[in-house]
């Protein structure tokens, strides 16, 4: 009898170990898989999170460079009026470090149609109704071809601002980013952000959520002063370019309005008659709307372009400005947003 042979170990089926073994090593992979996914998305947070905080540095200097141009650019309060011809309303472009750049453009929202006005039923709300139909016909002939993509502005618009009947009361509106909620995108309401200069003007260069909602008879554009009235025309806003002038064009001085009143020296404006004699006045269009325009500007925006290394993102900053002087303790940021993809 073999009694050594008795106590050997009975061995293991080869294919037992192999799967143990294969096994082992499918966990070690899956384990090696989750701990490198980990490491590149902390990696991806943390590049994302120097990436923010690169952007909302170039930002915060920007706002400051708005501020003193805003300060410096503005008339004295001798003067009495803004126009778009003021050392303020140019585009800036700044060197904020190796492979960055900051592009800044103020503009007066006190030239553009505020919408807010238009939300409710008060007799003042169906004026700025009115206005603002006006405004998407001039707009919509300007860009003649695209008939429908200006019906889904014109509805997403009517919704958002509980125009269309029969539609429930809107939420509040802060800002015209807020416009995006009803279906409107980015680059229709705040220009392409890979260009920094805007082609085609979006329609935040005719709308606003801020100001009194006076019209500066000095920096609205054709569209918003043909929105003014039903009967301002496209004949009678080329003659308020011309007497004002047009920054667009230079050959035409600019001119500024220094009182709202002075529009009625605008030829049209005012129609008159000869009656027994005596010249009377017949037809004197700016009582239409003397409670509606003003030639002071109540804010004045940044409309911001950061690029590092090639991505570019775009914020803005909107300043309440004094009556008088442009002093630092007459300049107000009344709020900041950065336009999310």
């Amino acid at each position: 009898m073999n009694v050594l042979a008795d106590l050997s170990p009975t061995p293991r089926p080869r294919g037992a170990v192999l799967l143990l073994v294969l096994g082992a090593i499918a966990i070690l992979s899956i384990l090696a898989v989750e701990l490198a996914h980990r490491a590149n998305l902390a990696s991806a947070k943390a590049i994302r999170t120097t990436r923010d905080a690169g952007f909302r540095r170039i930002f915060n200097a920007g706002l400051e460079v708005s501020k003193g141009l805003i300060i410096e650019g503005r008339p004295s309060s001798t003067q009495g009026y803004d126009t778009a011809s003021d050392p303020w309303a140019r585009m800036v472009k700044v060197e904020t470090g190796e492979r960055e750049h900051l592009t800044i453009q103020l503009n007066d929202e006190s030239g553009k149609l505020n919408v807010l006005k238009a939300m409710g039923t008060s007799d003042e709300a169906v004026r700025y109704r009115k206005s603002l139909a006006r405004l998407l016909v001039y707009l919509r002939k300007s860009d003649d071809g695209n008939s429908q993509r200006w019906d889904a502005i014109e509805l997403a618009l009517k919704t958002r601002l509980g125009i269309n009947n029969g539609t429930a009361a809107p939420d509040a509106l802060y800002t015209l980013d807020g416009l995006r909620e009803a279906g409107l995108g980015k680059d229709v309401l705040f220009g392409n952000v890979i260009e920094a200069t805007v082609v085609q003007k979006p329609l935040s260069a005719y709308l606003t959520t801020w100001g009194d909602g006076r019209v500066n008879l000095n920096t609205a554009t054709a569209p918003v002063l043909y929105a003014l009235d039903g009967e301002y025309n496209e004949e009678l806003v080329a003659q308020i370019e011309s007497w004002r002038g047009n920054e667009n064009t230079s050959n035409d001085p600019i001119t500024a309005f220094k009182t709202p009143k002075e529009l009625e020296l605008v030829p049209g404006i005012v129609q008159r008659a000869t009656v027994n004699g005596q010249t009377q006045i017949v037809r004197d269009l700016y009582t239409n709307v003397q409670d509606r325009v003003s030639v002071k500007s109540a804010c004045i925006s940044a409309r911001l372009i950061a690029e590092i290394n090639g991505e570019r993102r775009m914020a803005f900053g909107y300043f309440e400005v004094s009556p008088q002087t442009g002093t630092a303790q007459q300049l107000k940021l009344l709020t900041y947003e950065e336009i999310e993809p």
